[in-house]
């Protein structure tokens, strides 16, 4: 979704372990590296440019996954056809 993020602490490659909301227009995030550290990390959305790319790049992510779950679909459906009794 972005960059990834490094830890502070080893610089080891981390995930998002808990992301919340905190009502503000931005979006608090835990993470943990592959070495155990954890930090916390804010996310601030600084205008509505920003919101608005974000949802647009979002609809694309989610168009995506429909299209590939169609055509996962259709390749299934192609699969079972004629093993029908």
């Amino acid at each position: 979704m972005g960059d990834a993020l490094v830890c502070p602490v080893c610089m080891g490659n981390t995930k998002v372990i808990d992301s919340r909301s905190t009502g503000d227009h931005s979006i608090r995030r835990r993470r943990k590296c592959v070495n155990g550290h954890r930090f916390t990390t804010f996310e601030v959305l600084s205008n509505e440019a920003d919101q608005l790319d974000m949802l647009e790049k979002a609809e694309k992510e989610l168009l995506a996954v429909a299209d590939r779950l169609e055509k996962l679909s259709n390749h299934i459906r192609a699969a079972m056809k004629g093993k029908e009794q």
